[in-house]
């Protein structure tokens, strides 16, 4: 699916994440009990030197009530003339009611807001972006908060041999983003792309949490007390990244009738170092096009591209300069691109809580 949208604009976005932190050097050897050398070797491939973390009982919702707040706050918006939020997780706070209900009560949002929760991993920033701009070029709202991220590595941490994975220790840090978009007549057009590749559906995957586990003849209510971790295929991911996403951001730039010299930066998901340097690479894009810039944040799933700008706008000169390409991909498999206009976007300084 590739689509435009007129009169969208991306009004402000801001990162929130844990104020603490966990070195992954020292978590490797002394809670995944890897050896110094492959320790080492881990940390470098994967170019996360600390994660930070949010501590129970903290929740997704939570982070991004407190990230919805401060925007709200330093834009002086009343919350009542918010008329749409979309809530994008994989930690939702129940199963029902949906969690967008919760953080409407807290916000203090009128009875009249649309409201929506979604289920995406790292692809999710940019796909609520594009759910957000159709609800506002379809006139169906004018101002649309998109909620997004996932928190359970700092409840997760003290158990993560329980983990599928224990190398998932040197990876996943918890976050969330808040965005607002709203109706601007004189907004630049921005320009979506989404593809989505459910035949690799297993690729990321929680076998433990929801219900085709339960329904089936293994389930082990005693397992089940356990929080489990995703298993992942890092060798399907990579030829993933490497193959459709390399060719989903050609086909934006080819939409948007434009080329890489054209735009400020390519904010791309956190995934990690190695594969972040290997898709510039196929794609022929510098590291600074393409920067690496959670070193010290881990991969925050849907709040990575967020969290990323946030936490380094200093770091991004020329992001208001050009038109910017952000592009999420993960968990489904999916990839969702975007090529957009952060030139009147107030970036917030991160949340830590």
């Amino acid at each position: 699916m590739i689509r435009s949208f007129s009169h969208v604009k991306l009004e402000a976005l801001i990162g929130i994440s844990g104020i603490k932190q966990a070195d992954v050097f020292n978590d490797c050897v002394n809670v995944a009990k890897l050896d110094e050398k492959k320790a080492k070797r881990l940390v470098k491939s994967v170019g996360f030197k600390q994660v930070k973390l949010i501590d129970p009982p903290k929740t997704t919702s939570d982070a991004c009530l407190a990230g919805a707040k401060v925007l709200l706050k330093n834009l002086e918006i009343d919350p009542k003339v918010i008329d749409g939020l979309i809530f994008i997780t994989q930690t939702p706070d129940y199963l029902s009611p949906a969690t967008s209900y919760i953080l409407q009560k807290e916000l203090g949002l009128s009875s009249e807001t649309f409201l929506s929760d979604v289920t995406q991993g790292c692809s999710g920033f940019v796909y609520g972006l594009m759910l957000a701009s159709n609800l506002i070029s379809s006139k169906t709202c004018k101002k649309v908060l998109v909620c997004v991220g996932d928190v359970y590595n700092g409840a997760m941490r003290s158990r993560i041999l329980d983990l599928s994975q224990v190398s998932n220790i040197a990876v996943f840090g918890d976050g969330a983003g808040v965005a607002l978009l709203s109706y601007d007549e004189n907004a630049e057009d921005s320009f979506y792309s989404i593809e989505n590749n459910g035949e690799f559906y297993d690729t990321v995957i929680s076998h433990y949490i929801g219900f085709r586990y339960r329904f089936s003849k293994d389930f082990d209510p005693e397992q089940v007390k356990e929080l489990h971790g995703a298993s992942i295929d890092g060798a399907v991911l990579a030829d993933y990244m490497l193959k459709t996403v390399k060719d989903d951001l050609q086909r934006i730039c080819s939409f948007a009738k434009c080329n890489f010299s054209d735009l400020s930066y390519c904010i791309a998901h956190q995934a990690n170092k190695t594969l972040m340097s290997a898709l510039s690479q196929v794609s022929n894009m510098s590291k600074n096009f393409m920067p690496f810039l959670a070193e010290n944040t881990g991969n925050t799933s849907s709040a990575s591209i967020p969290l990323a700008i946030s936490e380094n706008k200093d770091l991004l000169p020329k992001l208001t300069e050009k038109k910017v390409l952000l592009s999420g991909f993960g968990v489904g498999l999916s990839v969702a691109s975007a090529i957009l206009s952060m030139k009147k976007t107030t970036i917030i300084e991160p949340l830590y809580i």
